[in-house]
């Protein structure tokens, strides 16, 4: 009696036929339409089988009118949930199938028969559930009987999904997360499956992403597959930010650095307020499976959703917890403050394995040979099932004592006996993935038509493989393809996947990650163009979904292709132009360290074949924001640095590309050659200005304006500040936008301001959160530090700089490795307690030598080694770095330990321009003590003393202007220790 909901069933199998095969109806099931419309009800009952007259009462099992739902034993005297666990036939296939009537009403004959035994009737969440199909779990289930078909069965899981129920019944309320972990085979797609049922049952809209288990799939794939699902059913209201998620992206350059934070801005905030809307008209759950092979773009839209809040939005997410990597382990760092509920999937149950082998063997098997396969297989209900299926097959004698006991070795027993024509197309189809269409095996398989078909027949009869959808198989698990493709010979593996290179070229040309793929692992130096081209072109995609990370994987790819099949004597203009593009995309990805050395190999490539052109063209991909050169990379290679001034000086080279030579220049010289700093910053700001283009002048301006020292700059770099924040502001330039709150936080701390320190930085963190700039949210969280340390809350100070080293670890930042070093150690220094980092600092010293000698010398006086500290070779000049406050510090120490009045006097030419400022603290991310207390002691070391209480008096004003009760304190009793000094020598005078 339901003909509207029937007809709208139909209408959407239509609109998915039409979109995702390009399908209409057919003969029959446009008549189907017109019965319904008609109300013919002869057609509609010749359309649909009816049903059994009676129950069978054997003990089989029921077959699922739903994908995953099902049915148990009977005969239980008591609700099934609190005596046994469920055991279920759910189809293969991963779409739930519509009922039909003979399933409904074989479980209306079900529900009756458990009625008539005591068992009460299945229930939903508000009441008795509705004659029909079984909802897939609920809080008592009725005991149902019929023939069970050769379908996938599922064991148990009560308290789970009990739980599940608990949580969308919650998350009604305002939302939730879900985290599903178990190790593969485990059963979580099969309970997610389950989970999708119940939640439809219960008026959620549902959509699933799965993340593919295999290479060659385009990025953020998972919620592609869902958003698409979901653009059916709630269409977005800015398709038009969305559209690199609706669909492939079209064919244009990558984005820039600046224009992929934007528009990955753009595309989050139109991602997270689809979804409210969405939940907010109806309940809505988003299925992810396999999380552990999500990229990071996969994983930011995650987060996204997960903060969502406020209107019924499930998130629910399955991974291996065994192989998160370090992508999916900040996503769940980032996921834990909204207390996401996590179930984790052991193994079955003795009882539930024997449900389980016994369901497969269609008999009861004997206990010992039971408890043998459950102590092989832990539980593990893939394993179990895939040993069960080898009873079956085999006998008792193979499954437990002859066949070894992983599960692999169980799967080639099994693969081993299908016929060859079946072996050869799941050779085939694992070659393609985890998943194929069966018009492509076809296409694809040396074998006629009917062979396929009838390898296939006997594949998916043998439960290695399922059926979808329409025309696709599917591996019922991922160990299954892993060890049919593992067991490829090489040569055979190479052939099959140049085969279906080709045959995707011509049937699926915008299939560009798999075509890299195939063309990649083809074997053919004849396809090495091929395997390039659409390496890159992936690539391409991949960044226009802001995936950067499987961008450079793709670059890489598309490298290793290329060098590969060429010899060492082949022209260089190829391969510098793969590490350009690679070099632009770890860029953009935040992964300085291995930036750098991927453009000093594309330069030396270039200088080998004396192309200068190259040269600079290699020095002019790195504009974008990036911090500061760390002195622990040593000096600056001197050769490199010699070809940087001949090409800033070449009057060949068109004024924006000698623009950004001058910035590599700035940045090559910056510490140690100041002056020529500031004329190649002056005029790249020329060159910059006389091209107009937003992009090269807001790096031109952020060079002016971060040049070194720190503590010299605050004359200067405010108009510079203002001028870049309204370029970026005018031009959507987020990066830049960062770098403005840093630089004024700089300003602030060298004018002494520290709430306008802790402003910017607040203000800078927002931006960084939002467009997700992991390396500026690392550099934040180290001026975060900064201020706890000056503050005199060391513990504080420590978590935050572990914060942001591992941050900028996480995007391989090239100044990551050290700051948690070099902060540990100035925290020591501050605290009095040399002896606990002496270890640390002489692994650094002995690491990176020079740059850090002061500190090492430093530390062994305060230990009292004044003789070793002597022996360690210091530079007779400080280095201007982002570190020259802070070694001005060390230094002036070091000279009053070891009553060096040279180097004293010395210093006094560096420290008495800076003496209003805190140590260290204009760079932002270290702070010791006031220069005017460092300063101070080398006047009294000189007999300055009226200078030196003066100093003291100075150190403890600015260390108030912190709130620094420390710093002032210990200011106040240098000054008493020299007042008590100088009236001593007052009164032997008298």
């Amino acid at each position: 009696g339901r003909r509207a909901d029937a007809l709208a069933e139909l209408r959407r199998a239509a609109a998915v036929m039409a979109d995702e095969l390009g399908l209409g109806l057919g003969d029959a099931l446009t008549e189907l339409e017109r019965a319904l419309l008609t109300g013919r009800t002869e057609i509609l009952r010749a359309s649909v089988p009816s049903a059994p007259s009676a129950p069978v009462t054997a003990p089989a099992v029921l077959p699922a009118p739903f994908a995953d739902s099902g049915a148990t034993r009977v005969g239980l005297p008591t609700p099934l949930a609190d005596a046994e666990a469920a055991l279920v036939v759910p189809s293969a296939v991963s779409a739930p199938s519509a009922p039909s009537s003979e399933s409904a009403e074989s479980a209306a004959t079900a529900a009756t028969a458990a009625t008539a035994v005591g068992l009460p009737a299945p229930f939903t969440d508000s009441g008795p559930a509705p004659v029909g199909p079984p909802v897939p779990f609920a809080d008592s289930v009725a005991a149902v009987v019929v023939d069970r078909p050769a379908e996938e069965l599922f064991v148990g899981r009560d308290g789970e999904l009990r739980a599940l129920a608990e949580v969308a019944r919650a998350a009604r309320r305002g939302g939730g997360v879900v985290l599903v972990t178990g190790e593969a085979g485990a059963g979580k797609s099969a309970l997610l499956g389950r989970y999708r049922l119940w939640l439809r049952e219960q008026g959620w809209t549902v959509v699933v992403g799965r993340c593919p288990e295999f290479d060659g799939a385009p990025s953020a794939w998972a919620w592609v597959e869902a958003l698409g699902a979901l653009a059916r059913e709630v269409p977005p209201a800015r398709p038009e930010e969305l559209a690199v998620l609706l669909r492939e992206p079209e064919s244009t350059a990558g984005p820039t650095q600046s224009e992929a934070t934007a528009g990955r801005f753009r595309m989050h905030r139109a991602f997270a307020a689809w979804l409210r809307d969405a939940a907010s008209r109806a309940p809505l759950a988003v299925l992810l499976e396999d999380l552990h092979r999500a990229d990071a773009e996969t994983l930011a839209l995650v987060e996204a959703a997960a903060a969502v809040t406020g209107v019924p939005l499930l998130t629910v997410a399955g991974y291996r917890p065994t192989e998160v990597g370090e992508h999916l382990l900040k996503t769940l760092a980032q996921l834990a403050p909204a207390a996401p509920h996590r179930i984790t999937l052991g193994g079955l149950t003795p009882e539930e394995t024997a449900t389980l082998v016994d369901a497969v063997c269609g008999a009861p098997v004997d206990p010992a040979t039971v408890t043998a396969l459950a102590e092989r297989t832990g539980g593990n209900p893939f394993y179990v099932l895939e040993s069960a299926r080898l009873l079956a097959d085999e006998g008792a004698l193979v499954a437990v004592s002859e066949v070894p006991q992983g599960v692999r070795d169980v799967l080639r027993r099994r693969l081993a006996l299908l016929p060859a024509a079946a072996r050869s197309v799941v050779q085939l189809t694992a070659v393609l993935g985890l998943e194929a269409e069966v018009a492509l095996l076809v296409d694809a398989a040396e074998a006629d038509e009917e062979q396929v078909l009838e390898g296939l027949d006997a594949a998916l009869a043998a439960g290695l493989l399922a059926e979808p959808g329409p025309g696709r198989v599917r591996f019922v698990h991922a160990l299954v393809r892993d060890t049919v493709y593992a067991d490829l010979s090489g040569a055979r593996r190479s052939r099959l996947h140049a085969r279906v290179a080709r045959l995707l070229r011509h049937h699926r040309p915008a299939e560009l990650a798999a075509l890299a793929h195939h063309f990649a692992h083809s074997g053919s130096a004849a396809d090495a163009p091929l395997a390039v081209d659409y390496a890159l072109r992936a690539a391409e995609a991949a960044e226009r979904r802001y995936a950067h990370d499987v961008a450079v994987t793709l670059i890489q790819q598309a490298i290793d292709t290329h060098t590969a099949t060429t010899g060492d004597d082949a022209p260089p203009d190829r391969l510098i132009e793969l590490l350009v593009r690679l070099l632009g995309a770890q860029v953009r990805t935040g992964a300085t360290d291995t930036a750098r050395r991927t453009r000093q190999r594309a330069v030396e490539l270039a200088e080998q074949a004396d192309r200068g052109d190259l040269v600079a063209a290699v020095y002019g991909v790195w504009t974008e924001p990036a911090a500061w050169r760390s002195r622990l990379e040593g000096r600056y290679d001197r050769t490199a640095l010699a070809r940087l001034e001949r090409l800033a000086a070449d009057p060949g080279l068109d004024g924006p590309t000698r623009a950004r030579v001058l910035q590599a220049l700035v940045d090559a010289v910056a510490a140690e050659d100041p002056p020529r700093a500031l004329e190649a910053a002056r005029d790249q700001l020329a060159l910059a200005r006389a091209d107009g283009g937003p992009s090269l002048m807001a790096a031109a301006l952020m060079t002016s304006a971060r040049l070194l020292p720190h503590e010299t700059r605050t004359g200067t770099r405010p108009s510079l500040t203002a001028e870049l924040r309204d370029l970026a502001h005018a031009h959507d330039l987020p990066a830049y936008r960062w770098v403005c709150e840093n630089l004024d936080a700089m300003t602030a701390a060298a004018r002494n301001d520290p709430a306008a320190v802790q402003r910017h930085t607040a203000e800078g963190l927002v931006l960084a959160r939002r467009y997700r700039m992991v390396w500026a949210q690392g550099l934040s969280a180290a001026t975060s530090a900064m201020l706890a340390t000056v503050a005199g809350r060391f513990e504080a100070a420590e978590a935050a700089y572990g914060e942001a080293d591992a941050l900028l670890q996480q995007v391989g930042a090239h100044h990551a490795t050290g700051v948690r070093a070099l902060a540990l150690i100035n925290i020591r220094l501050v605290q009095d307690r040399a002896a606990e980092i002496e270890p640390v600092v002489r692994a650094v010293y002995e690491s990176a030598g020079a740059p850090v000698a002061v500190v090492r010398a430093l530390v062994l006086a305060r230990l009292g080694r004044l003789d070793e500290a002597l022996a360690v070779p210091v530079s007779p000049e400080p280095l201007q770095d982002h570190l020259y406050g802070l070694e001005l510090d060390f230094r002036a120490q070091l000279a009053v330990l070891h009553r060096d009045r040279d180097s004293a006097a010395a210093l006094l030419g560096h420290l008495l321009p800076l003496r209003d400022q805190l140590a260290g603290a204009a760079g932002a991310v270290y702070a010791s003590r006031p220069l005017a207390h460092a300063l101070a002691d080398l006047q009294r070391l000189l007999g300055e003393d009226r200078a030196a209480a003066e100093g003291y008096a100075l150190a403890e004003r600015t260390a108030h202007a912190w709130g620094s009760a420390h710093l002032a304190a210990n200011a106040g009793r240098a000054a008493a220790d020299l007042a008590e000094a100088r009236a001593r020598r007052r009164t032997f005078a008298t």
